[in-house]
């Protein structure tokens, strides 16, 4: 089923992994600067990818968690 909030859920999820594209595992556990009260990029990047999935949840996208795993699995 195809829907506005499934159309702009793809194209986050498409927008999110782009942002990613690159990182090595290396550098997502990296913090900027050495700064321990700045989260690495890993610690964000799950905590965008959580917020989107409950997102998709409240909206009944029953269609979204394969591709959740599918990220993980990445």
């Amino acid at each position: 089923m195809s829907t506005p909030l499934m159309a702009q859920f793809d194209l986050h999820h498409r927008l999110y992994k782009n942002v990613l594209d690159g990182f090595t595992d290396e550098e997502t556990n990296r913090r900027l600067h050495g700064d321990t009260k700045i989260n690495h990029v890993k610690y964000l990047a799950g905590h965008i990818l959580n917020s989107q999935y409950g997102i998709a949840q409240l909206a009944h996208a029953s269609s979204v968690e394969p591709k959740i795993i599918k990220f993980f699995l990445w």
